[in-house]
């Protein structure tokens, strides 16, 4: 008896309402990169960092006042360098500029700017070492400081 072939359903991508726990993360240190640093993103923080800043419709997060593209991460790190994913290796490798927005236990901020994206792979983590970043600004902002503990 023959087989009925199966038919492929076309299905649109799924646009969520609502953040991640890390989307919201990201926006925090693209939204502090927009204020202090000067960079103009890619989309209005007020409006769209819901369901179309979920979707990365675009190739960076923003531009600098320079007109280079700049990619932003909001992270904590290790004693010396900062542990990246594959997808923060790759987004960074298609920006001219990249830069981490650090915070830990307490309410200082750094904004830190990445000068050599040579990649240490220890213990099955890719690092990047503190000594390869320029700290641009430290500040303290308890409020951003709590938010991003609190999504991190």
């Amino acid at each position: 008896m023959p087989r009925k072939a199966k038919t492929k359903v076309e299905s649109k991508p799924k646009v969520r309402k609502t953040a991640t726990k890390y989307e919201e993360l990201q926006f925090l240190g693209e939204w502090l990169a927009q204020e202090y640093l000067s960079v103009e993103l890619n989309y209005d923080p007020l409006k769209d960092h819901h369901a179309i800043r979920n979707n990365k419709l675009q190739s960076c997060d923003g531009k600098d006042p320079n007109g280079r593209t700049v990619e932003i991460r909001t992270m904590t790190r290790g004693k010396t360098f900062f542990v990246l994913s594959k997808e923060d290796l790759e987004s960074f490798k298609k920006a001219e500029r990249n830069i981490i927005c650090e915070y830990g236990d307490t309410n200082t901020i750094g904004m830190w700017e990445v000068l050599d994206l040579n990649i240490v792979e220890k213990n099955k983590q890719l690092r990047l070492p503190v000594k390869q970043l320029q700290l641009l600004l430290s500040f303290d902002n308890q409020e951003f400081a709590e938010k991003m503990r609190d999504k991190g």
